[in-house]
């Protein structure tokens, strides 16, 4: 038997046997001619060996060797089907019963139908108590697993031929001792263990199989017996139907045909002991398990809903998505494949058509636990997740409104999902370039508002009331205020936007903490965040509080004031125009304090990249420029003080352009009260030392002074003009030259009749010394302050007679230097100012210097290349001849018609404004 495993060579060593035990009574040794089998039965007589021969095959039952068992066992079933009712085989009834049940867990197929019938006939001879007995091991088996222990020797078989593959030297690996070498041959001992629970594992499936071939051998027999176990066979008996294996899986199917009848009629009873079956082996440390668990739960849900186990879903369902991360393939999908299931037919019955109570109920347990799924990191589960809430809510419509608390966070937090890791990777290299990272990070922003994420949480904002509104705002905010990716914070920023929009009134009593909020986002880092707050308070200051409103605008006014940083004012300038934009008339209700910043950010420098931004907003809510400084003078005036009297040095000069900017608009209309205040900021502001931007108060300081109507009686300006005079002698040249500007600007308005200290100051720039000639200085620098020297001088010139007498002949010594200059800048400059000189120069005094103040601008009327220079020299020339003319002298023959001579060539020329001059000087000559 070692060595045969034909089936048939085994079924005629079984018939052998069987004569064997009973002899030459036995019925085949009759005479077939005379004697029936009948009457041959009743002389049937038990061998002396009967014993014998059972003591052996039920000891070979529980052999070693597959072919000995599997000749034993048929051996044994047709000695029961021909001897079964003998008192022998009654005596060793409950050893036959073990054999069988023992080799119920055998790999072979046959061996296990074999086992089977043969326990379908020891139930049949068995009395009632056996019957039960027979019933509960087989219960046990199938259910537990319970088996045999095997004795392992060299020549046990532990796998079937094939199953490991050949072994290195040739071969097949089936018995321990050829495990054993395997395991050597490879230097790894561990996988003799391995590949022994591997065996383990395989037998104990092999044991459920074969109790399943016993049960449909008996299931015929046992009728409405069976109902009684049905609380506990069911759940099994479901599962094991989805078993990965398919030999098992036609075996439970096969006993599930036979004993049930209706499907629908014998699960719906038993779906809550089923649940929990699967439930409980839904993380079972075997992989076919796992797998059977999803697929069974799968098909327990299809049609039939789960209000019954609605309490235990959520775990069940955590649980599901937990194996979707398996780390076995088949089971991972599986899982998806269960959870497909069972979230479609949650969204069934979470649709509003479906019933207001069982929607409520189903979504308030559910809700939770998929929305824990959302922040998984496994793509699967996320993508799964996201899908079925973004589902339910659709399908729930407004009964959806009760677990918006949880569901928009949720939703909010899942946008960063939608994109990729190296996103956030290129962002960070874009650090060093602001602006192209700026526009990144705006992208990123609105890509994540695109996604369904933000759109379902968006559609969900008509549902909301008072009370779920401030509890998702502060949630929102809390995000904001915390450690989270960009996307997941620009889309809580433009969600509390469309809050403002869709729902003011139930966003009102949280918008002034909302406010401060977002206040302090606008010091974020990141440029398109800032951005998106700023667009955020301009859409909730239409909700917010006037004293909010007011709160928000001094909070931006302490920033800018206070602050250095240009990204904080770029924030600010951002927030105002954001108010500007989606709520103007906010604005203009609190326009002196916005509009008073806005006045001071737009005299910022030259360079500065909001300026626009802040012009765009006093265009669009002021009254002009006039008209909103007359406005709102007292606000405006205040902050460019507390601006002139920062620490900032860059501020300082801001609020000087700022007040500078308010004279040079209002002019003479300034309240003098207000101008003398201006006055005296920027006097002390004068003081101390030369620093960038000084240029601004002193640019100021004249501006002041040119709008200030001052009583000669009572002041000669000297204290004003000693001050600039001061500021002249400074040594950084840049700021020289605008002090030089300034003092030629001053002396003018004040009508200052101590010329010598303007000539005083100068004459050293206009006629350098010797030893500066000497010393290598910057041409530039130089040429520069010559130019604003000699312009300085040309508007300082006073009206009255004796200060023009006594210093008439040291100007125009001055005047002849510089137009001796072969530089045409410095020629332009010293024509302007000699027809500034001759506006205000009585000639009555000086009829004798008439050819000298017309030497030089005739000469550049002829040669000069520049038409500026030419047309300023003929506007000399003009002025000149109409003061002579005034007081009856003319010119002598000679000059008037060179002179003539000389304008009749530069009516040739291209320029419309020198012919038109020539035309005019023409006419004065000639009349």
């Amino acid at each position: 038997m070692r060595e045969v495993k034909d089936v048939d060579l085994h079924f005629s060593i079984g018939e052998s046997l069987v004569c064997c035990c009973f002899g030459a009574t036995y019925r085949e040794s009759r005479d077939l001619w005379s004697i029936k089998e009948d009457d041959s039965v009743k002389g049937e007589t038990e061998s002396e060996d009967f014993e014998f021969i059972l003591e052996e095959l039920i000891k070979g039952a529980g052999s070693q060797h597959p072919s000995v068992r599997q000749a034993c066992t048929i051996s044994l079933l047709a000695i029961l089907r021909k001897c079964g009712n003998s008192k022998t085989i009654v005596n060793y009834i409950d050893r036959i019963q073990t054999a069988f049940a023992v080799c119920l867990a055998e790999g072979n197929d046959f061996v296990q139908d074999v086992s089977s019938k043969g326990l379908g006939l020891i139930y049949d001879f068995s009395p009632e108590e056996k019957r039960q007995e027979l019933v509960d091991d087989l219960m046990s088996v199938f259910i537990s697993g319970s088996r045999r222990r095997i004795q392992v020797s060299n020549e046990t078989k532990i796998f079937e031929e094939g199953t490991l593959g050949p072994m290195p030297t040739g071969g097949q690996v089936t018995t321990y001792k050829e495990l054993c070498s395997l395991a050597s041959d490879l230097n790894q001992p561990d996988l003799v263990y391995k590949f022994m629970n591997l065996a383990n594992n395989t037998m104990l499936w092999n044991s459920k199989k074969g109790a399943a071939f016993g049960f449909a051998f008996l299931t015929p027999k046992l009728g409405k017996e069976l109902e009684k176990i049905y609380p506990v066979l069911i759940p099994k008996l479901y599962r094991y139907r989805f078993d990965p294996t398919p030999r098992v899986q036609n075996a439970m199917s096969a006993i599930w045909s036979s004993v049930v009848n209706d499907d629908t009629k014998t699960v719906d009873p038993y779906q809550k002991q089923i649940f929990e079956d699967i439930s409980k082996h839904l993380t079972s440390n075997q992989w076919r398990v796992r797998e059977s668990s999803c697929y069974a739960s799968a098909e327990l849900f299809r049609g039939r809903g789960f209000d019954a186990v609605l309490e235990k879903m959520p775990e069940f369902f955590r649980n599901i998505l937990k194996v979707m991360d398996d780390v076995k393939e088949s089971v991972r999908k599986s899982a998806e494949f269960a959870a497909k299931s069972i979230v479609k037919v949650l969204i069934q019955t979470t649709n509003v058509d479906a019933g207001k109570n069982s929607a409520q109920e189903t979504a308030k347990f559910m809700f939770p636990v998929v929305l824990e799924g959302l922040q998984s990191s496994v793509k699967e589960v996320h993508a799964l997740c996201l899908d079925t809430t973004i589902s339910m809510v659709r399908s729930l419509g407004h009964l959806v409104a009760p677990h918006l608390p949880i569901i928009i966070p949720a939703l909010i937090n899942s946008v960063e999902a939608a994109h990729h890791q190296q996103l956030n990777y290129m962002s960070v290299r874009l650090g060093d370039q602001a602006a192209t990272q700026e526009m990144f990070d705006s992208a990123r922003i609105s890509a994540a508002r695109m996604t369904t994420s933000y759109e379902t949480a968006q559609h969900t904002l008509q549902f909301l009331d008072a009370e779920k509104t401030e509890v998702i705002v502060v949630s929102l905010l809390s995000t904001i205020k915390t450690n989270n990716p960009l996307p997941v914070k620009g889309c809580s920023a433009h969600l509390i936007s469309s809050l403002a929009q869709l729902r003011p009134n139930e966003l009102q009593p949280v918008a002034g903490k909302a406010l401060a909020v977002l206040c302090k986002g606008l010091s974020d880092r990141n440029l398109a965040l800032r951005s998106t707050y700023a667009g955020t308070i301009g859409q909730l200051v239409r909700v917010a509080k006037d004293s909010s409103i007011e709160k928000l605008l001094n909070m931006l006014q302490t920033w800018y004031l206070e602050t250095n940083e240009e990204s904080i004012r770029s924030a600010c300038m951002q927030t105002i125009q954001a108010v500007s934009r989606y709520n103007p008339d906010v604005l203009r209700n609190h326009a002196g304090t916005a509009l008073s910043l806005v006045f001071l950010g737009m005299h910022g420098k030259s360079d500065d990249p909001t300026i626009k931004g802040w012009e765009k907003v006093w265009e669009e809510i002021a009254p002009g420029t006039e008209g909103g400084i007359r406005f709102y003078l007292d606000e405006i005036v205040k902050i460019s003080k507390m601006a002139l009297n920062a620490a900032s040095y860059p501020l300082r000069a801001q609020g000087a352009k700022c007040q500078g900017k308010i004279a040079k608009t209002m002019g003479q209309k300034l309240d003098e009260k207000v101008s003398m205040d201006l006055l005296n900021g920027l006097k002390t502001s004068m003081g101390g030392k030369v620093w960038t931007g000084k240029e601004e108060v002193v640019t100021a300081f004249a501006d002041v002074i040119e709008c200030i109507r001052f009583d000669e009686s009572v002041s000669d300006g000297s204290e004003l003009m000693d001050l600039i005079l001061r500021e002249i002698k400074r040594g950084n040249k840049d700021y020289k030259s605008c002090a030089l500007s300034a003092c030629g600007r001053i002396a003018a308005s004040l009508k200052f009749k101590k010329f010598s200290l303007i000539i005083d100051a100068t004459e050293p720039i206009i006629i350098p010394p010797k030893e500066e000639e000497d010393e290598e200085i910057d041409q530039k620098e130089l040429l520069d302050l010559q130019i604003v020297a000699i312009e300085a001088l040309g508007k300082a010139w006073p009206e009255d007679r004796n200060v023009q007498v006594e210093f008439f002949e040291k100007l125009m010594k001055l005047i002849e230097f510089s137009m001796s200059n072969v530089h045409w800048k410095i020629q332009l400059a010293t024509v302007k100012s000699l027809q500034r000189i001759l506006e205000t120069l009585d000639l009555t005094l000086f009829t004798e210097n008439t050819d000298a103040l017309l030497k030089f601008p005739i000469y550049y009327l002829g040669h000069a290349m520049q038409t500026s220079l030419k047309l300023d020299s003929m506007k000399a020339i003009e002025t000149i001849v109409q003061k002579m003319n005034s007081i009856n002298l003319t010119l002598d023959e000679f000059k008037s018609s060179s002179i003539k001579k000389l304008v009749e060539e530069q009516s040739r020329t291209e320029s419309a404004d020198l012919r038109l001059k020539c035309d005019s000087l023409l006419r004065l000559l000639r009349s």
